[in-house]
C-alpha cells in the first residue's frame, strides 16, 4: 500500500502525466525526426546540351606529284625528269602546309604512277579537302610558275532534227538518276571555287617568281576533271633550265602555296558551294 501511495505521489508531482522512457534493448533506438527540420535539397541540374558546332572548314590538302614510274613526264637536256622534281616539291610543300596546321595526303610517295582516276579518287575520298597537282613544264620562261584550273569544253550544239521526225523510241540516252554525278564531270560544280583558289595561289607565286602571271589560267588538265573538290594544277618552268635552280624553287613554291591555302581557308565553303 505504501508503494502505491508513493507512486501516486510521483504521478501527481509530474503533472498527471507519465514520463515515457524508451525500452532499452540490444539494438540502438532511432530518434524520431523533427518534422520542422528539412533535409538539404540538391538543386536539379539543367540538362546538358552540346554547343552548336561550326560548319567544318578546310582540313586536308591533297598533293599530287605528277607522272611517276615509267612515265617520266618532261625531261630536260641534262636528264632531269619531271617525275623526280615534283616529288621533291611535294615533300617540301607538305612540310609547309603541315606547319600551318593542315593535314596532307600525297597521291604518291615513291616512284609509282597512279592512274588519273586513282589520283582523283584519293582527293574525292577526303572530307573538306582541296587538290593540288604539281608539274614541271617542258617549255616556258625558266623560273616562272603558272596555276591552272580545269576548262570544260563548250556544250556541243544540238543535233539537227531528223528528216523523219522524232527519234525512234528508246534511241535517246537514259537520263541519269537524281543526284548522280558523272565521273567525267565531277569538277564542273567546283570550278568557281577552283578559280578562287587558283587566283590566290597565283598572286602569291607572282610575288616570288618574277615574270609569272598574277591570275590563274584555264586549260583541260586531265587530272583535274574528275576531282570533286576545288582543284588546281601548278606548273613550274622549266626542265630545260638549270636543274639546281629548278630544285631551289621548292622553298619559295612551298611558302607561296601555304600562304595562299591559308587565305583560301577563310572563304572555303563546305561542299564546294
Amino acid at each position: 500500500m505504501r508503494r502505491v501511495l508513493i507512486f501516486l505521489g510521483l504521478f501527481l508531482l509530474a503533472g498527471g502525466t507519465l514520463a515515457h522512457f524508451p525500452i532499452v534493448s540490444g539494438q540502438p533506438q532511432q530518434q524520431p525526426q523533427n518534422p520542422t527540420q528539412t533535409q538539404p535539397s540538391v538543386a536539379p541540374q539543367a540538362p546538358q546540351t552540346r554547343p552548336a558546332q561550326p560548319p567544318p572548314g578546310l582540313r586536308t590538302i591533297v598533293l599530287d606529284p605528277g607522272h611517276g614510274g615509267e612515265d617520266t613526264g618532261a625531261r630536260g637536256p641534262t636528264g632531269v625528269a619531271e617525275r623526280d622534281i615534283v616529288l621533291e616539291f611535294a615533300q617540301t610543300i607538305a612540310g609547309a602546309l603541315r606547319a600551318e596546321g593542315f593535314a596532307v595526303v600525297v597521291t604518291r610517295t615513291g616512284d609509282a604512277d597512279p592512274s588519273l582516276d586513282d589520283r582523283d579518287s584519293v582527293a574525292n575520298a577526303q572530307s573538306n579537302a582541296i587538290f593540288i597537282s604539281l608539274h614541271v613544264g617542258s617549255a616556258g620562261t625558266a623560273g616562272t610558275v603558272q596555276t591552272y584550273t580545269y576548262l570544260f569544253p563548250s556544250a556541243p550544239p544540238p543535233a539537227p532534227a531528223s528528216s523523219q521526225g522524232a527519234s525512234a523510241p528508246g534511241s535517246e540516252p537514259a537520263a541519269p538518276p537524281p543526284g548522280f554525278l558523272p565521273w567525267g564531270e565531277a569538277q564542273k560544280s567546283f570550278v568557281p571555287q577552283s578559280v578562287k583558289l587558283g587566283d590566290l595561289i597565283q598572286v602569291e607565286l607572282a610575288q616570288k617568281f618574277k615574270g609569272s602571271s598574277e591570275v590563274s589560267a584555264a586549260a583541260p588538265v586531265a587530272v583535274l576533271r574528275s576531282a570533286a573538290v576545288p582543284a588546281v594544277a601548278v606548273e613550274v618552268s622549266s626542265v630545260a633550265g638549270d636543274q639546281q635552280k629548278l630544285e631551289a624553287m621548292g622553298a619559295d613554291l612551298a611558302s607561296s602555296i601555304a600562304r595562299a591555302v591559308q587565305a583560301y581557308k577563310t572563304i572555303y565553303p563546305p561542299g564546294g558551294e
